[in-house]
């Protein structure tokens, strides 16, 4: 099988909000993997000249351009104007490393609808030089072959992994915008808790590159928070609904919830705190807090202990310096 006739069954979706320095390297990468890829590139009302950048390419890929609506909504624009068997997503400061497409592609063409094959991803910088190879992804989470539900919520399958067969992802709905942050796990959690199987390949398959610009807008943690709660009665709710019995399951999320929980202490944002310490009460037989804080936070309250853990810590910072 040659390499455009792998890459003709595949759709790149790129959405893209003000990237102007990044956003052509990024359709570059995603060219250069093979002649006959789909590429969709969409512009999501971007204020600066990202839109003039994607034109430049002509009939190269297929540009639009939509009103702001937030990444999942340009996600979900670019699914319904694919059409190859499968879809691969690349954000627009991310690169596609070459073969990427090839080998999840080789793998899923031997798959069941419902199996989604999915690989890994490492973190470079400007110049694409590997900074770390674990920082995303289920490298140090799962070895190759189908993961588990638990293993699933131990990371963040991140939409950058997967190469997603179309008709699942368009018969599951895509994307929820409702969520502005967690969409790719509350997906991900969605489609295997509707009977999905990701399978994971020992492939690096995307190349997140760190950079100066926001990758979110997110500076109001009362804000950011707030869409933690979101996202965790979310997947609460579909573990409780599907897989209540998956205790591994729900240990992996309540550990999830506990360390966004104790984040938002630590930022002085009480109800949120508040809102995810009583998610983790649900399931008392898997509580993840740790055996050195469950005394405090019995006799203080979670939010009043991780209030004192901080202030101690800077205090010996500051007797450090």
């Amino acid at each position: 099988m040659s390499r455009s006739t792998v890459c003709g069954n595949i759709s790149i979706v790129i959405p893209c909000y003000n990237r102007e320095n990044l956003i052509g390297s990024t359709i570059d990468s995603a060219i250069a993997n093979g002649e006959g890829a789909e590429i969709i590139v969409i512009d999501d009302g971007s204020t600066d000249s990202s839109w003039q950048r994607i034109v430049s390419y002509g009939n190269v890929i297929r540009s639009y351009r939509i009103p702001n609506g937030g990444v999942s909504t340009a996600r979900n624009f670019g699914l319904s104007k694919a059409t190859g068997q499968y879809i691969k997503f690349i954000d627009s400061d991310d690169l596609l490393p070459p073969g990427a497409l090839t080998a999840l592609y080789e793998v899923a063409r031997g798959f069941r609808f419902q199996e989604i094959v999915f690989g890994d991803a490492v973190s470079v910088d400007g110049s694409g030089r590997i900074i770390s190879y674990d920082s995303y992804g289920y490298s140090t989470v799962a070895c190759p072959g189908p993961i588990s539900l638990a293993e699933l919520l131990s990371a963040t399958m991140s939409p950058l992994l997967p190469l997603f067969p179309t008709k699942l992802l368009r018969e599951v709905g895509g994307f929820d915008a409702a969520y502005s942050l967690g969409e790719d796990q509350e997906l991900a959690v969605r489609l295997m808790t509707g009977g999905a199987t990701f399978v994971r390949i020992a492939n690096v398959v995307a190349h997140v590159r760190e950079h100066n610009g926001a990758r979110l807008s997110r500076s109001d943690p009362h804000a950011l928070y707030a869409r933690h709660v979101l996202l965790h009665k979310r997947l609460v709710k579909l573990l409780h609904e599907i897989a209540h019995n998956d205790k591994p399951a729900r240990a992996a999320l309540s550990r999830q919830i506990l360390c966004s929980a104790r984040d938002a202490a630590r930022a002085q944002v009480r109800p949120a705190a508040g809102q995810l310490f009583e998610l983790i009460q649900r399931w008392p037989d898997v509580d993840p807090t740790p055996l050195y804080l469950r005394l405090p936070y019995r006799m203080f309250g979670p939010y009043r202990t991780e209030q004192y853990l901080t202030m101690i810590k800077r205090l010996r910072d500051a007797a450090i310096r």
